[in-house]
């Protein structure tokens, strides 16, 4: 006899003590008076029909599976199979189980484990062992063919880029069998990841020196205009230089198209600190060459937070950067420089007056025009950004005149 909590187990029986007037309660593994056999899953006691009306009784065999006694000791076996073979379908299957690959049940009132047997079948010890070693491999096999796939979609791609910068000419015969070697099966898959790793400032390590390891020294060669090796060797680098030039420039451009308002948000500067255009120039050079406005504050490089706005519209906001690019634009724009170049080059050459100034051959011109386009997208950025800032110099508060 112990004394239990108010919440008594399944299957306790709970006294009152005269004396103490506190509850005693018998655990379901002690002894009590008398030893009926009930059913504590269908609450089917012995002698009694377990299926009313019918003509035939299924047979009731009785057993005692845990430690448990009182009500809970006894149950149908058939009706404790069916509980455990729910209970079994509601655990997750194991990692080694046996062939069977079934948990054991414990009893929900003593946690005794129920013990099973069963028939030993060859046949299907071999095919639970097949299944479960089609379940470890399955995982692997389906990486490798998901690996596979992308392999075969990024080298398609790094073939159509190949075609499009290249030209047709070119490119069939850069992709001929006779040129189809390790560095092609490994550096045409790796164009769709350098494009998008080419927006990205975490791969500058990098980049630079992947084309020469993938390109080796065979096809490179000195001369002027370069080898379509030699430049796809030289880009990586022309990148870093122009993101350099570029973080110098920004604040320039963005004082060009936006200076930032000094004398009231209404009101002009005064007839006096009008100045000409090449001191203009010149103050913009001084501004480049030391990186420091007029009141020798540090200027905000791209990529770097904005000032906070002071209300009255002379500071940078957030809300006046472009949007921040996520990763689908991200990926789609790299994707498709390749395209755009190609187009672009056609649309250029077709013009007469620039058709002597853009070089001959396929390649280098839409190298080039891919340039231009990436040049112009930063610029149309900076303008973007300057509207935006006076736009929200505009913004007056109207007042109220009534409904």
């Amino acid at each position: 006899m112990s004394v239990s909590s108010p919440v008594s187990p399944p299957g306790s029986l709970t006294l009152a003590n005269s004396a103490t007037a506190s509850p005693v309660t018998l655990t379901p593994w002690e002894d009590s008076a008398g030893d009926e056999k009930r059913c504590w899953i269908c609450f089917v006691e012995e002698g009694e029909d377990r299926n009313p009306g019918a003509a035939v009784q299924p047979p009731s065999v009785w057993v005692r599976p845990c430690k448990c006694k009182n009500s809970l000791k006894y149950t149908h076996e058939d009706c404790l199979l069916r509980w455990i073979s729910e209970k079994q379908h509601q655990l997750p299957p194991p990692l080694s189980s046996g062939f069977s690959g079934a948990q054991p049940v414990r009893c929900p009132a003593c946690a005794h484990p129920y013990q099973l047997i069963e028939d030993t079948d060859g046949v299907l010890n071999v095919l639970a062992w097949l299944d479960k070693a089609i379940g470890t491999v399955v995982p692997y096999v389906s990486l490798g063919t998901v690996s596979l796939a992308v392999y075969v979609v990024a080298t398609t791609y790094g073939a159509y880029a190949v075609m499009t910068m290249c030209g047709a000419d070119v490119g069939e015969t850069l992709l001929s069998d006779n040129n189809w070697g390790w560095r092609t099966w490994v550096g045409l898959p790796t164009i769709p990841l350098s494009l998008v790793c080419s927006r990205l400032t975490a791969a500058d390590a990098a980049l630079p020196l992947l084309p020469f390891l993938i390109l080796g020294n065979d096809h490179i060669r000195l001369g002027f205009p370069p080898s379509p090796a030699l430049t796809v060797c030289i880009l990586p680098w022309a990148r870093l230089l122009y993101n350099a030039v570029w973080e110098r420039v920004t604040p320039l451009f963005d004082r060009f198209f936006d200076p930032p308002p000094r004398y009231g948000a209404l009101s002009g500067p005064p007839a006096s600190a009008r100045t000409s255009f090449f001191a203009t120039a010149r103050q913009y050079w001084r501004i480049l060459v030391s990186g420091r406005d007029d009141e020798g504050r540090r200027l905000r490089a791209a990529g770097e937070e904005d000032e906070e706005d002071d209300g009255a519209g002379n500071g940078r906001d957030r809300d006046d950067e472009v949007p921040r690019r996520d990763g689908q634009r991200l990926v789609l724009g790299s994707l498709f420089l390749p395209a755009a170049a190609q187009i672009s080059g056609t649309l250029l050459v077709s013009l007469p007056f620039l058709r002597a100034r853009l070089p001959a051959d396929t390649f280098h011109r839409n190298i080039v025009c891919g340039a231009i386009l990436v040049v112009a997208k930063d610029i149309a950025a900076v303008v973007y950004r300057a509207h935006r800032r006076r736009q929200k110099r505009s913004r007056r508060v109207l007042d109220y005149r009534g409904d």
